[in-house]
């Protein structure tokens, strides 16, 4: 839902299933928090080292991704004003360095993982590098976090995957926005494909084998 909802809409989708999962309006609400801020600060770290990588500061970059998920206590202090009871007990059993450090790298290897597969999803004709394939899908990821990001992200998506291929590596105009295209097109698939499934399971599979638990 959030990935063809407008305007990032698609984010009550999380609050409703973990709703229909009896999950407590605060805990829904502080791990979308939680995981929403460390996909940004995973994203811009893939960002900042993929870029600063590409203009040969591979020391900054390395200090960048070590930095960048420090801007997470930000959000730690601004939690201590808060007085409500559910949230300083979260506060307190989740907010942990060791969860917040595997938070952040899962984050991370998400990125990676789905950036790699948009590599193979590249024509082998097309001269383009695995690097540049990185640098782009995280361009173009930004782009998600825009108020302005309409249906399905289109155009949005294309704009910023096209746009870095084209300013930061002098790619054809053309060739740019055919990988772009064939890039979301892969994105939206898989993210239908995987939607149908987690439907199966839910309305299937997960009643069948609370059943049987029975």
């Amino acid at each position: 839902f959030n990935i063809i909802l407008p305007f990032r809409t698609g984010e009550v989708s999380f609050f409703y299933l973990l709703k229909k999962e009896g999950v407590h309006i605060v805990d829904s609400t502080m791990s979308f928090l939680i995981t929403r801020i460390f996909d940004g600060l995973g994203l811009m770290a893939v960002f900042a080292f993929s870029y600063l990588t590409f203009k040969g500061f591979l020391s900054l970059a390395l200090m960048s991704f070590l930095i960048i998920p420090f801007s997470f206590y930000v959000f730690v202090f601004i939690l201590k004003f808060i007085k409500h009871e559910k949230v300083k007990s979260y506060n307190k059993d989740k907010l942990r360095f060791s969860n917040l450090s595997c938070i952040y790298l899962l984050s991370v290897l998400t990125f990676i993982l789905k950036f790699t597969a948009f590599y193979f999803v590249i024509p082998t004709q097309i001269d383009i590098s695995f690097f540049q394939t990185i640098l782009a899908s995280a361009a173009a990821d930004l782009t998600t976090i825009l108020p302005i990001h309409g249906i399905a992200g289109i155009g949005t998506y294309e704009s910023g995957y096209a746009g870095s291929l084209i300013f930061l590596f002098n790619i054809d105009k053309n060739t740019a926005f055919l990988l772009s295209f064939l890039v979301h097109t892969f994105i939206l698939f898989s993210s239908s494909l995987l939607f149908v499934l987690t439907i199966v399971y839910f309305k299937f599979l997960k009643n069948k084998n609370y059943q049987n638990f029975r």
